[in-house]
């Protein structure tokens, strides 16, 4: 006797919804990715048109973006950090 009958359909359920956390995550990153251009695209043009090369932009863009992405578990853990202690 199954102590759990319906089990059985939990693997074919994590899949689906597996994929569509994945397309969701990849519409948001696209959705923010234009959004940032669209935002500071005079900043990127004064770029470009002083003569830093298209690559340099890039990297200069992923430098930016890495780092905030660096700086998010950080920000969290500090926030986790002093609610804890200052909420005594």
């Amino acid at each position: 006797m199954k102590l759990f009958p319906s089990i059985g359909v939990l693997p074919y359920m994590i899949i689906p919804m597996s994929l569509l956390i994945v397309l969701i995550m990849g519409w948001m990153i696209g959705h923010m990715t234009r959004y940032i251009l669209k935002k500071r695209s005079r900043e990127l043009s004064i770029y470009l048109i002083s003569g830093i090369p298209n690559r340099t932009v890039s990297r200069l863009i992923f430098y930016e973006n890495l780092q905030k992405g660096k700086e998010t578990p950080t920000g969290l853990y500090f926030a986790a950090t002093w609610n804890e202690y200052a909420g005594h």
